[in-house]
């Protein structure tokens, strides 16, 4: 990775970058005490601003932002224009004006964006971030539902048992009832008496 500027912003992208996996950096700036300082901070190599056409072809990606007038890379730059075969460069331009000429984009195996290009990324990026979340929202929405529901059937369970148990006793209450004798003679006064002793003269 290059950086071209050694400002805030070329900071930040480096330590992006660098946390996914750039394995090296070079640090160009025309202020040369910002040179050195950048570059020991991600143990990079300080490049003098008067080689930076020559060198440029030894990143795959160019992260540009310096304050200059006017574009510092052009189509008909030395090196840059040129990378290497079978290897694409990349020039990330986060200068405003802008660092890379837009002409660049249509040399073979160079690749330009620009802040514009960044913001439609970052938009589509939370276009997509927005629809997860909906689609997590109406997950959590199907979750709570259910939960609220299985809560109403614990409630409801006490009742539901207690009328079971009631059941039960009223259906084994009819089952002895139905199996006690029905001998109604042996109840007391419903019971013949013998013969009077007059009777047997």
């Amino acid at each position: 990775m290059y950086l071209v500027g050694a400002g805030k912003m070329s900071e930040l992208a480096a330590r992006h970058l660098m946390a996914h996996g750039c394995a090296s950096i070079f640090v160009a700036n025309r202020t040369y005490e910002s040179r050195p300082s950048l570059a020991y901070k991600f143990k990079g190599q300080a490049i003098h601003f008067e080689d930076l056409h020559k060198t440029c072809e030894r990143a795959d990606i160019v992260i540009t932002s310096t304050g200059a007038p006017h574009a510092i890379f052009r189509a008909n730059t030395a090196s840059c224009s040129e990378p290497p075969q079978n290897r694409p460069m990349f020039f990330i331009d986060i200068a405003v004006p802008r660092d890379v000429d837009p002409a660049m984009n249509k040399l073979d195996g160079i690749f330009v964006y620009d802040i514009d290009d960044l913001q439609q990324a970052v938009a589509s990026h939370v276009a997509d971030r927005r629809k997860e979340a909906e689609r997590a929202e109406a997950i959590v929405t199907v979750e709570v539902e259910r939960f609220q529901a299985r809560i109403q059937t614990l409630d409801v369970v006490p009742t539901i048992v207690s009328l079971q148990d009631h059941l039960e006793t009223s259906a084994r209450l009819r089952s002895i009832a139905c199996a006690a004798p029905r001998n109604h003679d042996a109840r007391p006064g419903n019971g013949r008496r013998g013969p009077h002793p007059r009777d047997r003269q």
